[in-house]
């Protein structure tokens, strides 16, 4: 049986970043488990700090889903979960948004002001074991 693959999509063009959200999920990486990689998008730029850095993102965004044909799923780390729906327009496998994640799988008795922020690692940790099958 083949081994699912989920594909980390780092949407600003800063390595560092990536290598940040690689070595934090490393606790995910299971035997038997999907495999975890994650890339940084080079078209990026090198942070997202406004609208306009998540406008720039998203069409190279869904150029980058249209082409994969390795990952089963994929997950977008960015908050502001830029190009998130046309990732998912350009594809039938799952896309994630980081963002969209939290907000919909943190217990309401945790939101603070109004909003829930979540690690990737903690989103990684809830979302895998629903997709048994990736």
């Amino acid at each position: 049986m083949r081994r699912a693959d989920i594909l980390v999509i780092n949407p600003n063009s800063n390595p560092a970043v990536t290598a940040g959200l690689d070595a934090a999920l490393d606790a995910f990486r299971l035997a038997g488990g999907p495999s975890i990689r994650c890339t940084t998008l080079a078209e990026g730029p090198f942070g997202i700090e406004s609208q306009r850095d998540v406008e720039q993102v998203t069409l190279p965004l869904r150029r980058l889903v249209e082409q994969d044909n390795a990952a089963d799923a994929f997950v977008i780390a960015c908050f502001s979960d830029p190009g998130l729906q046309v990732c998912r327009e350009a594809t039938q496998r799952p896309v994630f948004g980081i963002n969209e994640c939290g907000v919909l799988y943190v217990p309401p008795a945790r939101l603070k002001n109004g909003a829930a922020v979540r690690p990737l690692p903690t989103v990684m940790a809830e979302l895998v074991p629903l997709f048994p099958d990736l």
